[in-house]
């Protein structure tokens, strides 16, 4: 279960609807077909999760959704 965060709301992603996991000013955000979401875990926990997923981490900053792109 990935949990995101916008606009003081708790989402639950869907993970067929994430394009990409990336960071910016030190946050990792989620970006999917509704918009952006704030995620707490941080890349490597996203990257240990997604593990056997189309998920793959092409970058230090960035998890790719391979189904998505």
């Amino acid at each position: 279960i990935i949990i995101g965060i916008k606009d003081d709301l708790t989402f639950i992603l869907n993970k067929e609807d994430i394009f990409r996991f990336y960071t910016e000013k030190q946050k990792v955000y989620a970006k999917t077909i509704n918009g952006t979401f704030a995620i707490k875990q941080r890349l490597y926990e996203l990257e240990e999760t997604l593990n056997s997923t189309s998920f793959v981490r092409i970058s230090n900053s960035e998890i790719a959704n391979f189904d998505n792109v």
